[in-house]
This record gives structure tokens, C-alpha cells and sequence, in this order.
């Protein structure tokens, strides 16, 4: 048995609170040959601290600082390093991870062709801050019918996502400075050029608080939720596929397959005439995954 090198990828932001204890996670991995890389993205607690002790005693962890960048931008500075490794592994910095989670995302990936770009991600756990279970994130499978879902709607949450060394290629020498968010560029990327597996079942505590720059925590669900989710849909500002899907097509162009690049052009024309709204509308390979998503995408187009 050999083991598979990965290189796991994380942004920090004031994160001393919880940081301790996802580092420790992440070291923890059995069956895998890790290496941490950390960018710091301007904290002002004592993140660096922390990272400078992890640094000192683990020969498999770095990082280096940076100008606050948000979330997004931070993990694109990080992924368009060419670090060498079989796998490589996006980490959030207040989550806990299951000893196996990177085993049994890199030995999922392993089984699919090794010159395919490929792309793994899973269901979640989700926990409170003391990491008390809450409910798992998806109840059903969150799979893609066609591989054009990733256009409009993302499926695979970033500190679950592992990805080969063809899909690292390919992201390196195709780098963008923005996009909605790092993990909606990779999983774009992976559907369409290659093969993204899901796991169904959670390796990780996903952990939901107050301070989450990026999450899902909130309280009940009100009156004033639901109208708001209303108001979303006449937000441009809010709904940035469309400019996903140019920026995709400028950055890929020619290299997108012929098939694939008529749907790409139907999402980024769809503005110019009632006629193109209209081919967008009944295209039922660009759709969301579930019914209620899928109402909202088609009421955007409208």
C-alpha cells in the first residue's frame, strides 16, 4: 500500500478561537502523506501565533501572510500555486475533520481514470460551536442530473472538496483574481472538463456559528426569511451566474468542447432578446437541483 500525498489548502481569518483544533484534525489524517499549507489572510488576533507554533514543531505545516483579501480570493492565491502532490484538499479553519476523510476522498478519486480532471465532495455534519450534532447538511444525494447544473447552482461546499493532480493543472494554468467564490470556480471546472464523485456520507464536523465568515447559521426561519429570499431574486448583485459563466468563457474559450460551449453561451446571451430567454428557459440540461431552486432559476430568467 502506498500512501497518497496531499496537499491541503487553508485560509485563516482571526480564526484563534477554533484553529487549534481543526489543525490537529487535519494532522490526524491516517492513510494519507499530508503537507499544510496556510495563508493568513490579515489577521489581527493571535492566528500567527498559532500558526508559527504549528509551523515550529510540524515539519508538514507552512504559511505565509498576506493583505486581507476576503474569502474567495485568499483560496484562489493559494490554489494557483503549483505545489506537486497526488491530491490536494480545500480546509476552512474552524471545522473538525474524521480521521478518513482524506483517505476515503482520495481513494474515491483513485478509482477514475488518472488522466481525467476529477473532483470529490461530500455531505456535512453539521455541529453547533461546541460541536454538538445538528442534522446532516444534504438528506438526499446532492448529485448533478447533467454536468451543465454547476452553471447555475453550486453543489459542492469548499472544505469538502479534494481534487487530483489533473484538475490542479488545469486550475494553475487557468487562474482567475475573481469569481463568486473559489469552490463554485473548481466544481465549474471539474463538470466540465472532467468528473466530480460525491460522498453521501459526511467526514466532517462543519461547524456553525456566529463568526462564520462563510456558512449557514441561522436561527429559525421567519416570516421576514422567506421575504427576503423573495427580494433576492430582483437583486442582480446577489446572483452571479452570469458572470460566472462569462468569465468562465473568456478564461477557457476554444478549450471548452463544441456541445458544451453552446450551453455556456446560452446562460451569457440570454440578456439579448426574448428569444434567447426563451432557448434558456426549456433547456432542461441547465437546471437547479432541486423544484423550489429550479422555480427561482426559471423566474431569474425571466
Amino acid at each position: 500500500y502506498v500512501m497518497s500525498r496531499v496537499i491541503v489548502l487553508m485560509s485563516t481569518y482571526n480564526g484563534e478561537k477554533y484553529l487549534r483544533q481543526q489543525i490537529d484534525s487535519i494532522l490526524a489524517q491516517e492513510k494519507v502523506e499530508i503537507e499544510l499549507v496556510i495563508r493568513d489572510d490579515g489577521s489581527s488576533d493571535i492566528t500567527i501565533e498559532i500558526l508559527k507554533d504549528y509551523s515550529s514543531k510540524y515539519p508538514n505545516v507552512s504559511y505565509y501572510q498576506g493583505k486581507n483579501l476576503k474569502p474567495c480570493k485568499s483560496f484562489m492565491e493559494l490554489i494557483r500555486n503549483d505545489y506537486c502532490a497526488d491530491y490536494y484538499a480545500l480546509a476552512d479553519q474552524d471545522d473538525v475533520w474524521d480521521k478518513d476523510k482524506l483517505y476515503v476522498a482520495t481513494k474515491m478519486l483513485s478509482e477514475i481514470d488518472s488522466d481525467e480532471p476529477a473532483m470529490y465532495y461530500s455531505n456535512l455534519r453539521r455541529v453547533d460551536a461546541d460541536l454538538n450534532f445538528c442534522r446532516k447538511s444534504h438528506s438526499y444525494p446532492l448529485v448533478a442530473v447533467t454536468r451543465f447544473e454547476p452553471l447555475v447552482e453550486n453543489l459542492a461546499t469548499g472544505c469538502t472538496i479534494v481534487y487530483n493532480k489533473q484538475l490542479h493543472d488545469l486550475l494553475v494554468k487557468n487562474v482567475v483574481d475573481h469569481f463568486s467564490m473559489h469552490d463554485t470556480w473548481i466544481y465549474m471546472t471539474a463538470s466540465i472538463f472532467g468528473r466530480t464523485v460525491y460522498d453521501f456520507e459526511p467526514h466532517i464536523s462543519y461547524r456553525q456559528h456566529d463568526n462564520n465568515v462563510v456558512g449557514t447559521y441561522k436561527k429559525a426561519k421567519s416570516l421576514n426569511f422567506y421575504w427576503k429570499r423573495i427580494l433576492r431574486l430582483f437583486d442582480r448583485s446577489l446572483q452571479p451566474r452570469y458572470d460566472n459563466a462569462v468569465l468562465f468563457y473568456e478564461t477557457f474559450g476554444n478549450k471548452i468542447p463544441k456541445d458544451y460551449l453552446e450551453k455556456i453561451l446560452k446562460v451569457i446571451n440570454y440578456k439579448k432578446s426574448y428569444k434567447h430567454k426563451v432557448r434558456l428557459f426549456f433547456d432542461h440540461d441547465i437546471r437547479a437541483n432541486s423544484i423550489e431552486a429550479n422555480v427561482r432559476l426559471r423566474l431569474m430568467i425571466l
